[in-house]
């Protein structure tokens, strides 16, 4: 192809190959785009969509996340943080429309309910702060043949967790709102109510203990389910390495 200096007007030719690059003209020895063409910005301006979509169609970048766990650890970990501002939601919403049975209950039944209304504000915020806390462990528990079952480990215990902290803050409100409005909730004759009072009290104690260790027990089993098939697993392929090298050649 034959191009002019822009230089020196002097006719040049070269392959087709250097359209778009920086040449030499042989007479004056300034340089120029041969083709008028600049490669270089031809390519900067193209390539940008074409890297983007590589980005969007990099089906292998995904499957290696996934594979290693990062991306599973990732979205795992924030969809526990919506969930838990949902559920929270949703409390504050029960919380906000608890208000309106202030009217129908006696003083010291109103003094009870204010009680509750006070501590559960501060359940509800204690739970959500220990779901973001393990959601947090779960995103940094790092690459793991076995990252889902540490995983379905955390959530489970995770579970037990949230109640014992919920009954444990609303035990002592749950205790005065018995007693103060035991023959309001309840239509039998329990006299002032103290001693129900005390038995929801300690109930509320023992369940929310009880809830957290069948979590830790329920975890514990799980773990070790996986454990047992993970061992099977690696028997019955060294078992089967030991056969093929131990196998004659033809």
């Amino acid at each position: 192809m034959k191009y002019n200096c822009p230089h020196c007007n002097q006719n040049t030719e070269a392959d087709d190959s250097h359209i778009g690059l920086e040449v030499e003209c042989p007479l004056c020895s300034k340089t120029f785009i041969f083709g008028g063409l600049d490669r270089t910005k031809d390519l900067n301006v193209y390539q940008a969509p074409s890297s983007k979509l590589k980005m969007l169609i990099n089906v292998r970048g995904v499957l290696d996340s996934l594979e290693k766990g990062d991306l599973i650890q990732s979205i795992t970990g924030r969809l526990i943080q919506v969930a838990s501002i949902l559920i929270a939601l949703v409390f504050a919403i029960f919380w906000a429309q608890a208000f309106k049975t202030l009217n129908d209950v006696n003083f010291s039944a109103g003094i009870a309910l204010l009680i509750w209304q006070a501590f559960f504000p501060i359940a509800i915020f204690f739970c959500v702060k220990t779901a973001f806390i393990r959601s947090k462990d779960i995103m940094n528990l790092g690459n793991s043949e076995f990252m889902l079952s540490n995983c379905l480990g955390v959530i489970i215990t995770l579970h037990g967790e949230i109640a014992l902290i919920f009954l444990w803050v609303m035990s002592i409100p749950l205790f005065l709102l018995t007693w103060f409005s035991a023959s309001f909730i309840l239509p039998i004759d329990i006299g002032d109510g103290f001693f129900i009072a005390i038995l929801v009290f300690f109930t509320s104690l023992i369940s929310g203990y009880a809830i957290y260790l069948l979590s830790r027990w329920i975890r514990e089993w799980s773990m070790a389910i996986f454990s047992i098939a993970t061992n099977v697993s690696y028997i019955a392929k060294e078992k089967n390495n030991v056969e093929q090298d131990g196998a004659p050649n033809p």
